[in-house]
């Protein structure tokens, strides 16, 4: 897992690199092949970045999930919150890769990008309406 600032490390490095690739020359057509492929690569990994965020959001719910199963019902909401905010998290991740998609040429790339963003986000769904079930009825809240 990213912890201490690390996922905005990679996500600043990542945008300094598609910045870069933007910076570099195009005076020739072999320099504005370079700068293009420059520009795909960076641009591929500046939706790598938020996409691994997204897997650990939903990992982080995952785990949320089981402590609202198995957890102290102290702590019941507190574990209802670990979801909700993952969910946050997934959300935002999910529009750093889809911020990227657009500069993306390879279509495959693009593909499957949007594929498993979608597949995590689905998953999410899945994991708050459990939550929020196990909420009501081992958690005795009054959830509509």
């Amino acid at each position: 897992y990213l912890g201490g600032g690390e996922a905005e490390e990679l996500v600043a490095a990542a945008f300094e690199k598609v910045m870069e690739a933007f910076k570099l020359p195009k005076d020739t057509p072999e320099a504005e092949e370079i700068r293009r492929q420059a520009i795909e690569t960076a641009t591929i990994q500046a939706a790598q970045v938020p996409l691994m965020v997204a897997r650990q959001s939903v990992a982080v719910m995952e785990l949320a999930l089981q402590a609202l199963s198995d957890g102290n019902l102290n702590a019941i909401s507190d574990a209802g919150v670990a979801v909700a905010q993952a969910g946050a998290a997934l959300t935002g991740a999910g529009y750093n890769v889809r911020i990227n998609i657009p500069g993306i040429q390879n279509g495959d790339v693009v593909q499957n990008l949007k594929s498993e963003i979608e597949k995590l986000e689905k998953q999410a769904q899945v994991i708050q309406a459990q939550a929020r079930t196990i909420l009501k009825e081992r958690g005795g809240l009054p959830l509509n």
